[in-house]
């Protein structure tokens, strides 16, 4: 199924639903999990607090490694500091 390089090897569809229930990727499966509908997002101030304590770790370089990554992550969904 793969027809470029951004895009899966494969995709799975519920027959009962019709609807994607995960995907093949580089040879690793994921399964899509899907979101509470009634759930309160996290605010941009409170996804950086929580990346910042999901990234400690007692190597420093390491620790910083993840938490800029989490960063970029965060930003990424969020978009640049906006704050909604």
């Amino acid at each position: 199924m793969k027809t470029g390089d951004d895009t899966f090897d494969d995709i799975y569809i519920s027959k009962e639903t019709g609807k994607v229930v995960g995907v093949m990727y580089e040879d690793v499966d994921y399964l899509l999990t899907p979101l509470e509908p009634n759930k309160k997002m996290m605010s941009y101030k409170q996804a950086l607090r929580c990346a910042e304590a999901m990234t400690q770790s007692n190597n420093p370089t390491t620790s910083l490694f993840l938490y800029q990554k989490a960063v970029a992550l965060v930003k990424l969904i969020y978009g640049e500091g906006d704050e909604k």
